[in-house]
């Protein structure tokens, strides 16, 4: 083996060295009869890995982290990531020891395809050869971004390949990072501006500095040209603590920065144009690294799935509820006056409606025209809803914006919806049962900023209303409780803020 790099924080640790070094990755050979060398027993003790559960990914990368522990570190001959598409990923699979050293190791997975489930695991190796896993992870990338850009190449020819160049590869950092879609990158060089500029929607002006003609500030004025300081979300007291300035609400956002960081306190913030941090807001703040560049992206990304539209209308979609292809799920109104908890999501197989009949859990449990499969499709990042008992899937009636169900063995975009997560924990039982759920808007996906959503209407019925990105919304939000949990809250189902 070559390339066997690790830092060693304290005896029986392994952790990571100084933030942003990046380090190269080890390739091991496949398991066959000519690699003999991965084919030898394995010896000794192997050590504890912990995949940790957070993660981050975009469209051709993700990037993970681990805690190992119990076998003494001059043993260790190998630490990484392995996955594949099935679960169990295994080194024999594709894998790394690529990572960026940033309060600890970030593992980087490359040259994923995009819009695909991939399962994903830490691991270590002995210098006998023992190896040890954690616990699969679910990644699914998003769909490959589609920005372009155009450059008017008036500048001399030393200006010229500088910000083309920069262009390239800040497009190619989102492209490979986000979901973006239709978005024009127009750039001029004007000799009048004194750094860059940009508007919403992606007109660019870059100036003479050459120490703004960099891959961070194209990355910067493409963050105007998604929203950021552009667009009235950014200023949304939905979305920032003090209306135009402060911290960031948005939890996808967050959570690439927590992750990023390994600081389960840490938070997005910014005043009315700029956010911080990994916002490169001027060149002092671009060191030239691939781990500022990918952290803009990422946050980038969560910023649109947060709700600041990055191409106009609506929010980024993305997989925000991990659900389990196999599992039944049980949908209630978040609504506090509607007695979430108790009022069960029903499909009728004598009507189209969608009604809510009040019952227990137990009851619920037993009755499959309350059960629901929820699926994702990882090419649109929408989600289905299909009725256990009758079969038949959630649509969306555009002629009388009315949610109705259909029958149909192949589901039409009309089936597919994007969902919002909301904020706010909701507690469905009581005492050692409680249980905590999260409410999420099932919106039909259009281009506008406010979208219809399936709301809880009176007198048992669902209805539709315009989307509201408040906490105060409940009952424009549906929980979504498996068979585990509906038996854990059991019959004294009632909610709690």
């Amino acid at each position: 083996m070559k390339n066997k790099l690790i830092h060693l924080l304290m005896a029986g640790t392994l952790a990571c060295g100084a933030p942003y070094a990046l380090h190269a990755r080890t390739e091991m050979a496949d398991a066959g009869p000519g690699n003999p060398s991965v084919e030898k027993q394995l010896t000794g003790s192997a050590p504890t890995v912990v995949t940790d559960t957070r993660y981050a990914r975009g469209a051709t990368m993700a990037f993970g982290r681990s805690t190992i522990t119990g076998v003494p570190l001059e043993q260790l001959k190998e630490h990484g990531f392995c996955w594949s598409t099935k679960p169990g990923p295994t080194i024999r699979d594709s894998h790394t020891t690529e990572f960026i050293d940033n309060n600890g190791c970030i593992y980087v997975m490359r040259d994923l395809t995009p819009s695909t489930v991939y399962y994903a695991r830490a691991y270590a190796m002995t210098d006998d050869n023992a190896v040890a896993y954690g616990d699969d992870i679910k990644i699914i990338t998003i769909p490959k971004g589609t920005i372009t850009w155009k450059y008017d190449n008036t500048g001399d020819e030393a200006t010229n390949k500088r910000i083309t160049s920069a262009i390239v590869s800040a497009v190619d950092y989102w492209n490979n990072l986000t979901s973006i879609q239709g978005v024009t990158v127009t750039v001029r060089y004007n000799p009048g501006t004194p750094t860059a500029d940009c508007s919403y929607g992606g007109w660019m002006r870059v100036g003479p500095n050459a120490s703004y003609q960099r891959t961070g500030t194209i990355l910067h004025e493409m963050g105007h040209a998604i929203g950021v300081g552009q667009h009235g979300m950014w200023w949304s007291p939905s979305l920032r603590k003090n209306g135009d300035r402060g911290d960031w609400l948005g939890e996808r956002a967050n959570a690439v920065l927590r992750f990023w960081d390994n600081d389960p306190d840490a938070v997005m913030t910014g005043d009315k144009m700029h956010m911080w941090p990994y916002g490169i807001n001027g060149a002092h703040e671009d060191n030239g690294t691939e781990a500022l560049y990918i952290a803009n992206s990422l946050i980038t990304q969560g910023l649109g799935e947060d709700g600041l539209p990055p191409s106009g209308g609506s929010a980024t979609p993305a997989y925000v509820f991990e659900q389990d292809d196999r599992a039944k799920y049980y949908i209630l109104s978040e609504s506090e006056t509607d007695g979430p908890g108790s009022s069960y999501l029903v499909d009728d197989e004598n009507s189209t409606a969608i009604g809510r009949e009040k019952m227990t859990a137990t009851e619920a449990l037993a009755n499959d025209a309350a059960a629901w499969h929820i699926t994702f499709d990882p090419t649109t990042c929408y989600y289905r809803f299909q009725n256990v008992g009758t079969g038949r899937f959630i649509t969306y009636d555009a002629s009388g914006n009315t949610f109705l169900t259909t029958d149909g063995e192949t589901p039409s975009p009309a089936e597919s919806f994007q969902l919002m997560r909301g904020r706010t924990d909701v507690t469905i039982g009581e005492g050692e049962n409680a249980v905590a759920a999260r409410g999420y808007w099932i919106l039909h996906p259009e281009k506008k900023t406010h979208p219809h959503c399936m709301v809880a209407g009176a007198d048992g019925q669902t209805a539709t209303d315009d989307f509201k990105l408040k906490d105060e919304e409940a009952g424009q939000r549906w929980l979504f409780l498996n068979a585990e949990q509906m038996q854990a809250a059991g019959n004294n189902a009632t909610a709690q803020r």
